[in-house]
């Protein structure tokens, strides 16, 4: 099992329930300009069917080093200069039942929305 890698979730709150989709759509974006950064691996919103103000971020960078260097970049910066969203918690993660197979991981990378060059 390859466990290299630096795994990190975040939980999110939308701060303005009238600001669902916005919020939504500028979180999209911003997974799709994160995805392009050197040392992304994979960067994927989730959203809580229960609760529709309760998002989820599923990341992975080469290292620590790449983690930090994406608060750096213009548009996260912009992204939390909006003030959409208060992070509840993150946490540090660790693979350690199983392999997510490449095809399925790569699969659902591919059906995310990418941005345009």
């Amino acid at each position: 099992m390859d466990t290299s890698g630096y795994y990190m979730t975040a939980e999110l709150r939308i701060k303005d329930a009238a600001g669902i989709e916005e919020t939504r759509k500028a979180l999209i974006e911003l997974c799709a300009v994160t995805r392009t950064e050197p040392g992304c691996r994979f960067f994927l919103l989730h959203q809580n069917l229960s609760d529709p103000k309760s998002l989820f971020l599923w990341e992975c960078f080469d290292d620590e080093a790449a983690f930090k260097a994406h608060f750096e970049y213009p548009h996260t910066k912009a992204y939390f200069a909006r003030g959409l969203t208060d992070v509840v918690q993150n946490f540090k993660t660790v693979a350690i039942d199983g392999d997510v197979p490449a095809t399925l991981l790569q699969s659902s990378v591919n059906a995310l929305p990418r941005r345009k060059q």
